[in-house]
């Protein structure tokens, strides 16, 4: 008997599946929400709910993740410098998007001939400044991709004589571009200890079960690396998770031409498979401002998932995410008080006279800190923070969740909505609880995971503020959500599709730019959008119809996907395939890539 353990860490939740290769048979999977503040303890509650009796018998475990693309994203990571060989100054200053950055004499041209001696005394210098301020350093070298000589010689002298890790382009990136190949290296420097501390969380609890099997993890073009190429080069786990949503896609149903969508909690990610390939991005992973050299899978990305915070703007739109929150439904089981504030909410906000300008429904918890021995850690002070936000932070501690309005009545305060509740939440102290998509499918009874009393009083309270009903809240969530599934998926066909020039909507392109998958799109058109919304809520009273149908199939993954694309696939006259483990297609996804060897000349 043939076992891989699949473990996926994506931004909420943490998915697990015991999987024989010999029988394509899933035998066990978990499902627990990603606890960043010890990764160790959403990997063991996920593999808890899997029978490992013979853990001798797993050959290989696959690990993905969405941990590169968030701290990208979120801007987070170890405090790296990026030392510059032979670059030019105001080129940089113009076209880099990283920092902070020295730069020293050296580098070579195109033909691997050396433009400048490289002036050791100099990267002394530099390197003794450089010290001072970060952990790691990122080397890039002019020409570096043709002849990295001065890379070499850098990154022997910071090690031997400075006790830092350095990490040089020519061990990531044979990429000729280059301000990619700096942003890239940076990244990588950066990413190091995010993807080590999972790592490391992942051989504690696989030690724990006698796991002794090798982890390999999912690159971003869908191949596997070991673990030591990994410690060295984090950046390819970039888009790490959704590539493997796909992979696990195709290999559950076998689809050959298809529309692959995951959607997760913090967002929904679509891509093309073409005879059985998805297509590849022939530009490099880019990850907002960031263009990097990573080849990744051409997928297309926004933030709706299924724990999008829903929200009303000041005009009374209902909107859903970017922002990601807590749903209700799982905060009233991990937090006994927020469970028992929601019961008398109503009474609660009418107590105080700012309640109309906080959100209808919004809590807070605290971020979980531990030591190694795994004993929480109590916060004493929470860093640069007034003496009124220091103590709503002790009070958030000793309550285990609280709302703003218990917050402040525990501190003596009477003004809830100028708390700086935002600050600790930015520097990860609190989370945020809120209304979610997941919550609205509790309320209808689509989902049964955690508290759907939760769920039921939160959006009440929510239509209450909003002045509906319940039932229209639920309706407008889940339309909402549909018609936001879409365009997103019209918007990665037609990208695929449309001739530049039908992008480019007959006007030039100036010199040196270049089309990027963020733009154009629906949200462009607005005749594009009244088209598709006529196909998608047609009616005999429209003067205008318009029938759109999609030639592939849609193949959904993840676990929110009964609820939304039955009726997207309707409306776009398709085939939906929802595969039985859909919920973990990410987790299978990680060990069912492929083990590359790649010789670049």
């Amino acid at each position: 008997m043939r076992l891989g353990l699949g473990i996926d860490a994506g931004g909420t939740y943490t998915d697990t599946v015991l999987y024989d290769f010999q029988r394509k048979l899933v035998l066990g999977k978990g499902k627990a929400l990603t606890t960043k503040d010890d990764y160790t303890i959403g990997i063991t509650a996920s593999l808890a709910q899997i029978d490992i009796d013979e853990p001798e018998t797993i050959d290989l475990v696959g690990l993905s993740t969405t941990l590169a693309t968030n701290a990208l994203v979120e801007g987070k990571g170890a405090r790296a410098g990026l030392l510059l060989i032979g670059y030019d100054e105001e080129l940089v200053q113009r076209f880099l998007e990283v920092s902070p950055y020295w730069i020293v004499a050296g580098g070579h041209d195109m033909r691997g001939n050396e433009r400048a001696p490289l002036d050791e005394v100099e990267v002394r210098r530099v390197v003794e400044a450089m010290v001072e301020d970060v952990e790691v350093i990122a080397i890039s070298e002019m020409g570096g991709a043709v002849n990295p000589e001065h890379e070499y010689r850098v990154q022997a002298l910071i090690e031997k004589d400075y006790g830092i890790p350095a990490i040089a382009g020519h061990e990531i990136s044979t990429e000729m571009d280059s301000m990619k190949r700096a942003t890239t290296v940076f990244w990588n420097a950066r990413l190091i200890p995010i993807i080590l501390d999972l790592i490391e969380a992942v051989k504690a609890v696989l030690a724990d079960r006698k796991v002794t099997a090798p982890i390999m993890l999912e690159r971003s073009d869908g191949t596997l690396m070991g673990e030591t190429l990994a410690r060295r080069r984090p950046i390819e786990t970039l888009m790490s998770g959704p590539v493997a949503s796909v992979y696990g896609a195709l290999h559950l149903t076998g689809c050959q031409d298809a529309l692959v969508v995951d959607m997760g909690g913090t967002t929904t990610d679509v891509g093309i498979v073409t005879d059985g390939q998805p297509r590849l991005r022939t530009s490099g992973a880019r990850i907002g401002v960031y263009r990097t050299t990573v080849k990744t899978l051409d997928l297309h990305t926004t933030g709706l998932g299924g724990d999008s915070e829903v929200s009303i703007t000041h005009d009374g739109t209902l909107t859903i995410g970017p922002q990601r929150v807590i749903p209700l439904s799982y905060a009233a089981k991990l937090s006994p008080a927020i469970a028992k504030e929601l019961e008398t909410w109503d009474h609660i906000q009418n107590e105080h006279i700012d309640a109309a300008l906080i959100p209808p429904v919004e809590f807070f918890v605290p971020a979980k800190k531990r030591t190694e021995s795994g004993m929480p850690v109590v916060a004493k002070k929470a860093p640069d923070i007034g003496q009124r936000e220091q103590a709503a932070f002790q009070a958030l501690q000793t309550s285990g969740g609280a709302s703003r309005f218990q917050i402040a009545k525990a501190i003596g305060y009477s003004y809830p909505s100028l708390l700086r509740m935002d600050y600790l939440e930015s520097q990860g102290l609190v989370y945020r609880v809120g209304l979610t998509p997941t919550d609205i499918l509790h309320v209808l009874g689509q989902l049964d995971l955690w508290d759907a009393i939760a769920a039921q009083q939160g959006a009440k309270a929510f239509a209450h503020r909003w002045g509906r009903s319940i039932e229209e809240l639920c309706q407008l969530v889940l339309h909402t959500m549909e018609q936001r599934l879409a365009k997103q998926a019209l918007n990665a066909i037609l990208a695929e599709t449309m001739s530049t020039k039908a992008r480019s909507n007959g006007r030039k392109t100036p010199v040196g730019t270049l089309w990027t998958r963020q733009s154009p799109s629906l949200e462009d058109c607005p005749t594009c959008q009244y088209l598709l919304y006529t196909s998608l809520n047609g009616s005999d009273a429209q003067v205008l119809q318009c029938n759109m149908k999609l030639r592939l199939p849609i193949v959904a993954v993840g676990a929110p996907v009964r609820a939304y694309f039955p009726a997207l696939a309707k409306a776009l006259q398709t085939e939906l395939y929802i595969p039985e483990h859909a919920d973990v297609a990410n987790a299978i996804g990680a060990i069912t890539g492929n083990i590359a060897l790649t010789v670049e000349v």
